[in-house]
């Protein structure tokens, strides 16, 4: 990876695991729960999830900064060089 690529990597691994922040996953919960969201493919409801906010939110975290990142890059906007389709989680 080239120096170029290594900026580009940082900056997107800083911006992910900012987003990953409690604060910020507890806003979206919030968000979530405003717009009245339905349970995921676990069947966890909105409310079920509340009554531990705090502890899921931290294995939230956990578990998504856990993701293995690859490295592959695509343009969205050919004519704006900082403008990269986000990184692949598997």
């Amino acid at each position: 990876m080239n120096k170029s690529e290594q900026l580009k990597f940082q900056f997107q691994t800083d911006l992910f695991e900012k987003i990953c922040g409690l604060e910020t996953l507890r806003e979206a919960f919030k968000a979530v729960k405003r717009n009245k969201g339905a349970p995921g493919i676990d069947g966890i409801t909105i409310e079920k999830y509340e009554e531990n906010l705090e502890e899921n939110l931290k294995q939230l975290k956990i578990e998504v900064l856990s993701w293995k990142v690859s490295v592959k890059y695509s343009h969205l906007y050919p004519h704006n060089p900082f403008c990269y389709f986000p990184l692949k989680f598997h």
